[in-house]
């Protein structure tokens, strides 16, 4: 009767801590995100056919994001998304430039998924990576 009685305590004091934890997507509209995959994998072998793709070095005070120069490149966006924290989720629109410099203090540590959407020669490409703060 106690090994019931503690089995029970147990599995009681399991559900009550997992339903207080939060739990995030790391986005929202998964489900058309879904239906946009063959599009999405279209644009990544796009950037993997690429000579040079954009750089995305890490310095001692700030992000910085190299498009090279000798592919036709234009209209660069980038997302940095945290899938723990969709607060420290933004955006930067880079353009026609062909260097961009993030502060760190923008940046919380942790792992965040960047995402970089632009058109090389007028064709959608995606680009994806993971960085670690």
């Amino acid at each position: 009767m106690v090994a019931m009685i503690a089995f029970m305590g147990f599995i009681v004091t399991m559900v009550v801590i997992m339903m207080s934890k939060g739990v995030e997507l790391e986005s929202d509209e998964y489900y058309k995100k879904d239906l946009a995959f063959n599009a999405e994998m279209e644009a990544i072998d796009r950037v993997n056919a690429l000579e040079n793709q954009i750089v995305i070095t890490q310095e001692k005070t700030h992000v910085a994001l190299t498009v090279p120069a000798d592919q036709f490149i234009t209209d660069v966006t980038v997302f940095f998304r945290r899938p723990n924290d969709e607060t420290a989720d933004f955006e930067v629109v880079v353009g026609d430039k062909r260097l961009e410099k993030i502060p760190n203090h923008k940046l919380k540590p942790g792992i965040y998924t960047v995402e970089m959407r632009y058109f090389a020669k007028g064709k959608p490409c995606l680009q994806k990576e993971r960085m670690y703060m």
